[in-house]
């Protein structure tokens, strides 16, 4: 069967026409292209693809033929370029030498690796622009956040008692004593021990937002992080330079890039969750359940809130005893609504 002569590495669009017969047929052995003979096991190769055969679409139900190793067969192995013999070959994942597979693997990794993160970096570097303007949208809402917290937080007793919540897996529960029993001091049931008091738990429901609860908070401090990491990658790059800048890297500054772009991304959706989460906090519903847990009787944490309307602003006061947080949320704290640009593939 006649073979292809490759005095260069293989192009992707061929890799991918014998990935794509192996799914159909399961047959590597009738692609024309690849060579099917003899190969030494001790010939080195260049790993192009890892390969798995259905063996419900061989004719016989079989395994595949392995030009290393015949007549013993495979169903998981590697398309390779044979660069000495300057042919194409599916072999058996176990069959070369192991000295020779393990370098082709580390080559394989190392190509693979590369690849994603100059693949990833084309599309990620034309948005740093974009980004930065998504973090100057998120910047009000973001120091709006930072302020209210601020006024929670310096009031301590209503800060611990949210902290008590946060504890409590942000469920707002109670304990109310439902009556007594008698114990038995021992199996005679002639001496008695004193009364059992029996409790029921009251379960008032999930309170949201305990971002507020959190010990530090400071979303402003979490945008600038992400603003200087993106501002370090040189945003405004022309096409010319976005290329030279993601395949013409050495190894390290391009990992270090794609690892900095990529923890942006986690920081920034991390960041707009948390001022969502405290943005919910002020819902009406939120502060009646708060209120309606701390008037209850049976709790020991005697928290309450009041809302009213001054001069067209909403005032919440949320106060333990005389130490009360007094709050007045601008509108713009539930704009972080922000789009974030990010890359499709990989």
């Amino acid at each position: 069967m006649a073979h292809r002569i490759f005095k260069d590495r293989p192009h992707p669009d061929f890799e991918e026409a014998v990935r794509a017969h192996i799914r159909a047929t399961g047959q590597p052995e009738t692609f024309e292209g690849l060579f099917h003979g003899r190969i030494p096991k001790s010939e080195h190769f260049i790993l192009l693809s890892k390969i798995d055969i259905d063996r419900k679409k061989r004719p016989d139900g079989d395994c595949a033929p392995c030009p290393m190793c015949q007549p013993n067969k495979f169903l998981h192995g590697y398309l390779c370029w044979f660069h000495a013999l300057q042919v194409a070959a599916v072999i058996g994942h176990c069959c070369a030498d192991k000295d020779v597979v393990a370098a082709a693997e580390r080559r394989f990794r190392y190509e693979s690796q590369r690849k994603h993160q100059e693949d990833y970096l084309l599309q990620a570097l034309p948005l740093i622009e974009r980004k930065l303007e998504a973090l100057r949208l998120l910047r009000r809402p973001a120091e709006e956040a930072l302020r209210l917290y601020r006024r929670i937080r310096n009031a301590r007793s209503v800060h611990a008692a949210l902290r008590e919540i946060d504890r409590a897996g942000g469920r707002l529960i109670v304990h109310e004593e439902v009556g007594e029993s008698v114990r038995l001091a021992s199996s005679d049931t002639s001496r008695l021990k004193g009364p059992k008091r029996e409790f029921r738990q009251v379960d008032l429901g999930k309170f949201d937002g305990l971002t507020a609860s959190l010990t530090n908070f400071n979303p402003v401090k979490k945008l600038e992080w992400i603003e200087r990491t993106l501002a370090s990658v040189e945003p405004g790059m022309t096409e010319d330079e976005i290329f030279e800048f993601a395949c013409l890297l050495d190894d390290k500054t391009r990992n270090a890039t794609y690892v900095l772009l990529k923890d942006a991304d986690k920081r920034f959706d991390k960041l707009q969750k948390r001022l969502a989460d405290f943005a919910s906090f002020f819902d009406n519903e939120n502060l009646r359940k708060l209120d309606a847990w701390g008037g209850h009787e049976a709790n020991r944490v005697p928290i309450r809130v009041k809302q009213k309307r001054v001069l067209g602003q909403r005032r919440i006061e949320i106060g333990v005893q005389d130490d009360v947080a007094a709050l007045v949320p601008d509108a713009v704290l539930w704009e972080h609504k922000v789009s974030w640009p990010t890359v499709v593939t990989p």
